[in-house]
């Protein structure tokens, strides 16, 4: 990635850099250079570097590698004081903090793309474009822009604000996190979809954790050298990110039976799940699984039931069929041997329980995904 920074005298190991500072495009258009000034009130793009403008406009810039770096936009003093600092944190994050307050009103720029910010205002207040208030601290906004259409707000003259923003992309949300976009919750789903919409804005309120770590990021510039608060910062988005998604992605308490199952019930049940899939070829049994997770043998069994949809015996012997297919089609193994990984003791065991899943012998399945390959069409280049 090129840079191009106008250097001046060093300051410390942090870079001194004169306005216009690029950074060139990301994934993320956060870090574009601001708008233009408006005859009527200033702009500032949500993050941006500093803004061109005949004012001295200096940035403390650090560069970490190709994904990584920060920079620190410093309000000229005929404008207020404070700063707004920009951490990069990975390809698909971005980190905002704002410390600010402007002699006037202040115009800020959030332009449009699929990502999902999440604002935290600690003290003062942000103006929505008609004039209702946009957010008040200390609250926190969820918002979500799912297409080229951007929004904005003000910063109201004489009135400080603390403010972080943490910006993530659908991407890594769907790859990442592994979020199947197409059974995303609301309102994530927003992000999800191919139309241009208009951007999504709802306030929530944080659990105590989520804005520990807030403070935690605001109150980062006196607790670490330049060097380390990247990281930290970086550590604090994404359990910020993580938090936030994870109350999203909970489904309401569930009751199976006489009994309620709890949210550490339900995380238990999964955590039993993914143990099933990294040992399926040598599932533990019921006993030994319930133990693992802590949670007794029926509520384990019915609320796997709930939860999964199907019986544990059910969901072992659907997930090691689907397995031996795969074997099946794509090594040499014979059958025996195959049968053999599963646990079975006699080829025809295996055999039966696979033709009954696919309603062909695993000899006949082979057979027919070889026919199907060697006729499948040619992909040409042109």
């Amino acid at each position: 990635m090129n840079r191009k920074l106008t250097l001046e005298e060093p300051r410390s190991d942090i870079t001194v850099a004169q306005a216009p500072i690029d950074l060139n495009s990301t994934s993320l258009q956060i870090d574009a250079v601001a708008r233009a000034a408006s005859p009527a009130i200033g702009h500032q793009s949500e993050g941006a570097g500093p803004t061109p403008g005949p004012s001295s406009r200096k940035a403390l810039t650090r560069n970490f590698d190709e994904l990584r770096y920060s920079v620190r936009s410093y309000i000229p003093q005929d404008e207020g004081e404070g700063y707004w600092d920009l951490y990069r944190v990975s390809q698909d994050i971005f980190v905002t903090i704002a410390n600010c307050l402007y002699h006037e009103v202040k115009r800020v720029d959030v332009p449009g793309e699929r990502c999902l910010k999440i604002r935290f205002l600690r003290s003062g207040v942000l103006v929505g474009q008609n004039g209702q208030h946009y957010l008040a601290g200390a609250n926190a906004m969820l918002s979500l822009y799912p297409g080229e259409s951007g929004d904005g707000y003000f910063i109201p003259a004489r009135t400080r604000c603390s403010l972080v923003i943490v910006q993530c992309s659908s991407r890594a949300l769907w790859n990442e996190l592994d979020i199947d976009p197409r059974q995303a919750p609301m309102p994530l789903k927003i992000l999800a979809g191919d139309e241009d919409q208009p951007p999504h804005a709802q306030t929530f309120e944080p659990a105590a954790t989520v804005t520990r770590a807030f403070a935690d990021i605001l109150d980062s510039r006196d607790l670490f050298e330049a060097n380390l608060r990247g990281w930290f910062v970086e550590a604090k988005a994404r359990e910020i990110i993580a938090s936030l998604v994870q109350v999203l992605l909970q489904k309401p308490d569930l009751k199976v039976g006489g009994n309620r199952l709890s949210r550490r019930d339900r995380h238990r049940i999964l955590e039993a799940k993914e143990i099933i899939l990294a040992n399926i070829e040598d599932v533990p049994a019921i006993p030994e699984l319930a133990h693992m997770v802590g949670m007794n043998q029926t509520k384990l069994k019915a609320g796997f039931k709930e939860i999964v949809g199907s019986t544990v015996g059910r969901f072992i012997s659907r997930s090691q069929m689907n397995l031996a297919a795969r074997m099946l089609t794509s090594t040499d193994l014979d059958i025996c041997r195959i049968s053999q990984s599963f646990g079975f003791r006699h080829p025809g065991n295996f055999t039966q329980a696979f033709k009954r899943h696919f309603g062909r012998t695993p000899r006949a399945y082979r057979r027919h995904a070889t026919v199907l390959s060697e006729n499948a069409p040619v992909q040409r280049s042109h």
